[in-house]
């Protein structure tokens, strides 16, 4: 342990940080989304708006669980150590990543909730979609009324569509 005349600092445990997380996010293929939900949802898009941010996300995410050091990501990163501590606060900030003090260094991991709210939110399976891409309007899955008839969607193989 070391000791200073002013303060105590015990330089053998590591401390923990972690901001509160999101208060919820509904999955993008969710029915409908509450203005909380997506109010949420915008703010975990937001934190992660920067492509060094998401980058970062992927480092943690890969690395087995253990907590990274900051030093290991400025060079795959091509950052400097300030740049990283920025944006490493920003993920903190929004919840996304802890934070373990050892000694002088910080090391960071996913926090539980942020692994779980990020694969909820970005689930789209049962999301009905066109094979052309654009969003379907009814039952038929390629945007076709529900009464068997074509919604005259491009790209929709229904009954008298373009395609069809």
């Amino acid at each position: 342990m070391i000791f200073d005349i002013l303060t105590f600092v015990d330089m053998t445990t590591p401390t923990l940080t972690s901001q509160a997380p999101f208060a919820c996010c509904a999955p993008l293929a969710a029915p409908t989304l509450s203005d909380a939900e997506a109010a949420s949802t915008a703010e975990l898009f937001r934190a992660l708006a920067d492509p060094a941010r998401v980058r970062i996300v992927n480092a943690l995410a890969t690395s087995g669980g253990a907590p990274v050091c900051v030093c290991t990501l400025t060079g795959p990163l091509g950052l400097s150590q300030p740049t990283v501590s920025h944006h490493m606060k920003k993920l903190l900030d929004a919840g996304i990543v802890q934070r373990e003090q050892h000694g002088k260094w910080a090391y960071f991991s996913l926090t539980r909730d942020a692994v779980e709210m990020l694969a909820a939110v970005a689930d789209l399976r049962g999301a009905q979609v066109l094979r052309g891409g654009g969003l379907a309007a009814g039952a038929g899955g390629c945007g076709c009324t529900d009464d068997g008839g074509c919604c005259g969607n491009v790209g929709c193989e229904g009954d008298g569509g373009p395609f069809g």
